[in-house]
């Protein structure tokens, strides 16, 4: 069996609690931007249909080239999308985190997945297959409007990061990352990364040896690397670095 099989099809015995049952938290599936401003009822409707499972870190969820046939949304936990390159490495895409959906804009295409996904801790995905998302959207149609207003948020971010790729250095880019870490506006701040150096490369769209020259050149911003550990001598500097006026 593929790795795109692991959600069950609406023929499949199910091998994962519907989404609509007692012990899945509703809550979080229902404030993810993608179901956010969807009503209750076809919320509900989606979710009748759908499977959520629960995946230990490393569960490889589908595999670059499967045949596309489920959609996901991480209800909790975080994935990579990584391809492997002619040497056998791994090259990470993306990294998804919990309220993000991966493979919907795939699912229409009706072809293969472009990459391959892989959890990177204990993970809940929600899966939705293209038969009972088309279902869905034959009983109610106005889901559909919704389904595609999340799509266009989707490629606005992608622009925006685009646009950030082509108008900040990559000191400037990781600084921007660092300050989305911090609460206090100035003086001194200790972030922990939320990603291994590799995946944080990855969610920049960098080099992970760019990665590290960028973190060696922060520190004449007065920013320190420890590991996961960061510390900032004074936000208000790495702020105006992430300006262009330091």
């Amino acid at each position: 069996m593929s790795a795109s099989q692991d959600m069950p099809s609406d023929s499949d015995i199910p091998c994962g609690a519907p989404c609509l049952h007692g012990d899945i938290d509703l809550a979080a599936i229902r404030d993810a931007p993608l179901l956010r401003a969807v009503p209750d009822d076809e919320v509900n409707r989606l979710l009748a249909r759908a499977h959520c499972r629960d995946h230990p870190a490393g569960h490889l969820v589908f595999s670059k080239g499967d045949k596309i046939d489920h959609f996901y949304l991480i209800v909790s936990g975080r994935v990579k999308l990584f391809n492997v390159t002619p040497k056998g490495k791994q090259a990470i895409l993306k990294v998804f985190e919990a309220g993000e959906h991966i493979a919907l804009i795939a699912l229409f295409s009706r072809t293969a997945y472009p990459a391959s996904c892989e959890t990177l801790e204990p993970t809940r995905l929600m899966g939705v297959s293209y038969q009972a998302l088309k279902q869905c959207l034959r009983d109610s149609p106005g889901i559909g409007r919704f389904l595609i207003g999340a799509l266009v948020h989707r490629e606005s971010e992608m622009l925006a990061q685009l646009a950030e790729i082509k108008t900040k250095t990559v000191i400037q880019q990781l600084g921007g990352f660092l300050m989305g870490l911090i609460d206090a506006a100035d003086g001194p701040a200790e972030v922990t990364l939320p990603y291994a150096r590799k995946e944080l490369a990855a969610q920049l769209a960098i080099a992970p040896e760019n990665l590290s020259r960028a973190f060696a050149k922060l520190a004449q911003y007065g920013v320190q690397a420890h590991g996961s550990r960061v510390e900032i001598a004074d936000v208000a500097t790495l702020r105006a670095l992430y300006r262009d006026r330091a």
